[in-house]
């Protein structure tokens, strides 16, 4: 047994913890598309907490690598992939693409 808390008892973003906190996970839930970095689930990239108290990660815009909120404006990182680069928590095409 390694001690760690599955389901009930450890935090809803977790599917293994070691207390109820959201900072003591040791796995993630995987449905609501979170991923482990060190003790904490965050969304995965190109996503984004749906409210603080909905453990659902919700999708970001197809521009965003990643974003803080729904939307074209709230990217925090771009997808180089379709030639983006951020500025100002947005992801226009780079100079000579469209």
């Amino acid at each position: 047994d390694s001690g760690a808390l599955v389901g009930v008892g450890c935090h809803g973003s977790c599917c293994r913890g070691s207390g109820a906190n959201d900072d003591q996970c040791t796995a993630c839930n995987g449905i609501a598309l979170r991923t482990l970095s060190g003790s904490t689930c965050l969304c995965a990239n190109g996503y984004y907490p749906q409210s603080t108290s909905v453990i659902t990660c919700l999708q970001c815009a197809y521009t965003c690598l990643t974003c803080t909120a729904a939307g074209t404006t709230s990217c925090s990182s771009c997808n180089a992939t379709l030639s983006r680069t951020l500025s100002a928590s947005q992801c226009p095409c780079n100079a000579g693409y469209f």
